[in-house]
């Protein structure tokens, strides 16, 4: 079980190249940054240097992984609402040239009290 879920259910989600490419790089990162400081050879620092660039490469991947994987609906992206409600609102909008699109109608507000008034 991964979170709750069988493991049947899971899914590498929708970037798996992204995540290949993570895991091999943390495999390989890591072999080499082993190697490098328990093997007695002579180009051990080429090795310890090129595991942890290896290592750093795939947390660059992990978090891309992880950005491309946020599932957002669009309604919290307010793509759909938001367009429709601001052409509804736009009364003076004007398609003539030199006029000013972005000057809004004022929409009207209700008087909320704001605390006790003068006594």
């Amino acid at each position: 079980m991964l979170l709750g879920r069988p493991c049947g259910r899971c899914h590498p989600g929708r970037c798996v190249l992204i995540l290949v490419l993570g895991l091999l790089c943390d495999a390989v990162g890591l072999v080499l940054l082993l190697l490098g400081i328990f093997a007695t050879l002579n180009y051990w620092d080429f090795l310890v240097y090129t595991g942890a660039l290896l290592l750093a490469f795939s947390l660059l991947f992990w978090v891309f992984w992880y950005t491309f994987n946020i599932k957002v609906p669009l309604e919290k992206l307010d793509l759909l609402l938001g367009h429709g409600q601001q052409r509804d609102a736009c009364a003076t909008c004007s398609d003539e040239p030199g006029a000013d699109r972005h000057q809004h109608a004022a929409v009207p507000t209700q008087d909320v009290p704001r605390g006790p008034g003068p006594v």
